[in-house]
């Protein structure tokens, strides 16, 4: 009798919810931490510029297709994973109070900056500059380049500085979460959190400016190429989503009378880990889904639309994917592997977190250059080839 009654107390205890006082920490902890998915990231990034390469051999040798089409496809979707990696990484430095809001939002400035300087200059001094000499007017030449390259891009643009989505999300992150100390205090804080409108405002602004270069209706001009963010609708949505929903735990923490300094600690929990890799997981692979099943539905859209598009289905996908649909579908790869991932995971030599992205870039300059000497190397063949088909 007095085991039936325990039982039924046990039962009716109620479940200690994560705001509550008295639940403990598990020990289960994802091998995984930032430090793996900050360099899965830029192994993507890496394998980006290769797809790069690939592409510009591709279109300028019409052989390179047979060889290079295939595997640059799914190349191009492991690259697009880069973005998720990186984001998820600085999820968990900031997660973990490991770095603060604004140490992040300087270091994406002032690579997002950079990053978009060194291609002004590369185009404007030299790219530019040799079409000059060759044609004998400035003007005539930067015409000539931006209509040559527009032309030859699918999109009609090319969103190639990632750290501009890095960068906005960052911005977005500080003013959803960070405390103001100073001017924007008690009521005012309203006004703080409005300012995080400004990168979702700048997000929607040049996605309206790809889809109307994507459909012909306008040209962009090259300069503003490296300021265009790279990431699809789909991903930025997601990670509203969980910028969100680290926002409503927060307020629902506080609402049940726990105090700021009670919440830092309950982020630095293994229980709280899990939880965002477990959400972030399952708001993945729906993502990663419901992006597919767009991608499907504007296909079949545009058939009905126009039937004679039946006749050629890949060139119907390709019109679907560059308005963004399906770019997304790859995320599905990444939601496994969240529940791998622990943002409480961290490493006392944080030294070896600078030299991942001075490697990275190191490989990339070598592959670039290994690129142009495999280029400068076919041209006398391509020339061959180009005399052969004008006999």
């Amino acid at each position: 009798m007095e085991t039936q009654e325990i039982t039924s107390v046990q039962k009716k205890k109620k479940r200690i919810r994560y705001y509550e006082e008295g639940k403990k920490d598990i020990r289960y902890r994802g091998p995984l931490s930032y430090r793996a998915f900050k360099i899965l990231g830029w192994l993507c990034i890496i394998i980006a510029q290769v797809v790069v390469l690939m592409n510009l051999d591709m279109r300028i040798d019409p052989y390179a297709v047979e060889i290079f089409d295939r595997p640059a496809t799914i190349l191009n979707s492991i690259s697009a994973l880069s973005v998720p990696f990186l984001l998820m990484a600085n999820f968990a430095l900031i997660l973990n109070a490991s770095e603060g809001y604004h140490r992040q939002i300087i270091r994406y400035f002032l690579t997002f900056s950079g990053v978009a300087a060194l291609s002004i200059l590369l185009y404007l001094r030299y790219i530019v500059g040799a079409a000059e000499v060759l044609l004998g007017d400035r003007a005539m030449a930067r015409t000539l380049l931006e209509s040559t390259i527009v032309e030859l891009l699918p999109t009609g643009y090319w969103a190639f500085n990632l750290f501009v989505d890095l960068f906005l999300c960052a911005v977005l992150m500080y003013f959803l979460n960070y405390r103001p100390k100073h001017v924007f205090t008690g009521k005012m804080v309203i006004v703080f959190r409005m300012f995080s409108l400004l990168p979702i405002g700048y997000e929607l602004v040049t996605l309206i400016l790809k889809i109307l270069a994507i459909e012909k209706k306008i040209t962009l001009p090259m300069l503003l190429f490296p300021f265009l963010p790279v990431k699809p609708p789909i991903t930025f949505i997601v990670f509203l989503i969980m910028a969100f929903f680290i926002k409503f735990r927060e307020r629902r923490f506080l609402k049940h009378g726990r105090s700021h300094e009670e919440y830092q600690a309950f982020l630095k929990t293994n229980r709280n880990s899990l939880h965002f890799s477990t959400f972030s997981g399952v708001l993945l692979a729906v993502a990663g889904t419901v992006d597919l099943l767009a991608a499907i539905v504007m296909v079949f859209y545009f058939v009905i639309k126009d039937p004679s598009l039946m006749q050629d289905f890949s060139q119907t996908f390709d019109k679907v994917y560059m308005l963004g649909f399906g770019r997304s579908a790859t995320l599905l790869l990444i939601s496994p592997l969240m529940l791998l991932f622990s943002y409480t995971r961290t490493h006392k030599n944080r030294l070896l977190d600078s030299f991942i992205p001075i490697v990275s870039i190191v490989i990339i300059v070598l592959v670039y250059l290994e690129g142009f000497f495999q280029f400068f190397q076919s041209i006398p063949i391509m020339i061959q080839n180009l005399i052969g088909m004008l006999r």
